[in-house]
């Protein structure tokens, strides 16, 4: 029967998943990490590292700490009597100890549940009893396991039916909720095979008005009954008028940030080529490196000697300028033949290309004449 409902709740899940919204939570959540999105990486040179300007990070945690302030309590009492004034002052206390007994507790819930509402586009928050305590326990949940099944107007949620989570959690802790079979009842042989390596359970909750139920994937169940005709709960999200799901207030930054990244990356790279030179080579047998470049030989003279740092940023034009040097200059000298103000220079020239060497002399009164 547990297995028939867990197999229910999972077709559910599958109706209720809104895919495009999830992968687009996914992307913040890891461009918030530093990993970019791989349609992006086109842009970034192969052979050099890639450096992530977070200006998204910084804007989010600046947004979620100002939207997540913690609240004033108040409470107007109904007239002026000492009774109602008492039961005013009351519930302000009973409001800001909810808040502070809250997991985790007040400041820190309150801002965390604004992270993910400004950068996904939807937060949830639950309300969990106690049995030690004897008292309901605020917490956030995240919104990326969770399937509301929620009437919204504009994407802003008006009236919550159910919640529905699915998410993965520890071998050792679903046997420990009651929720798979132990480790010596699995190796007897009385529950159906699974593999020994296998670490983590997957699960299921429904929170409707009457109760919070919780099956596994083995079938095992547990339920308890909260009968508050209410859901212990609530689903937040921001404007999204062509939308059910709210929508992160950076998902059209990430272009701009990858913009910028992409900038910063090759000015490092093209400085790590002027602290490294490309270095080149005639006659060498083998390979040389020296910083990050490796060149083989270009001929056979055994010389070595530095390219300036290149104007552009293409592994193409730094092959074009290594192209020049296939032709060698050995020599260049400038003689005077004659003296006076019409005196003649005579200019040498010698140039080796393929192992050939290549001489070539003038005489003019303008040393460029004689070089031409």
């Amino acid at each position: 029967m547990s297995k028939r409902i867990y197999e229910t709740l999972a077709a559910e899940v599958r109706r209720r998943e809104d895919s495009e919204w999830i992968n687009e939570a996914n992307l913040m959540a890891n461009l918030y990490h530093g990993k970019l999105p791989q349609e992006y990486l086109k842009f970034f040179p192969k052979k050099a590292p890639t450096h992530i300007v977070q200006v998204i990070r910084l804007a989010w945690d600046d947004l979620a700490s100002s939207v997540g302030r913690t609240p004033t309590f108040r409470v107007d009492p109904l007239d002026e009597t000492a009774k109602e004034e008492k039961r005013a002052g009351k519930q302000e206390k009973i409001a800001s100890k909810y808040l502070d007994d809250a997991e985790p507790s007040g400041r820190l819930l309150n801002r965390m549940s604004a992270w993910w509402l400004v950068g996904t586009g939807r937060s949830v928050i639950m309300v969990r009893p106690d049995d030690k305590l004897g008292k309901p326990i605020l917490t956030y949940r995240d919104p990326r396991n969770c399937y509301p099944n929620m009437r919204t107007v504009g994407g802003i949620p008006v009236e919550l039916y159910d919640l529905l989570f699915k998410y993965d959690i520890p071998y050792l802790a679903a046997v420990e909720m009651g929720l798979a079979p132990k480790l010596e009842d699995r190796n007897q042989g009385t529950v159906a095979p699974y593999s020994t390596d296998q670490q983590m359970v997957t699960v299921i909750e429904l929170i409707d008005d009457q109760s919070y139920t919780v099956v596994s994937e083995f079938g095992t169940m547990e339920r308890v009954d909260h009968g508050l005709g209410m859901v212990p709960g609530w689903v937040s999200q921001n404007f999204a008028p062509n939308s059910d799901s709210g929508v992160s207030l950076f998902k059209d930054q990430v272009s701009l940030m990858v913009a910028i990244s992409m900038l910063v990356t090759l000015k490092l790279a093209a400085a790590d080529k002027t602290v490294n030179p490309i270095y080149w080579a005639r006659g060498h047998q083998g390979t040389i490196k020296i910083g990050p470049n490796t060149l083989t030989k270009l001929s056979a003279q055994g010389e070595i000697g530095v390219l300036p740092p290149p104007i552009l940023r293409q592994v193409d034009a730094d092959i074009a300028q290594l192209v020049q040097f296939s032709n060698v200059l050995n020599e260049f000298s400038v003689k005077s033949v004659t003296e006076g103000i019409d005196a003649q220079g005579e200019v040498s020239i010698r140039i080796e290309s393929d192992g050939r060497t290549y001489v070539g002399r003038g005489a003019d009164t303008d040393i460029i004449v004689a070089s031409a």
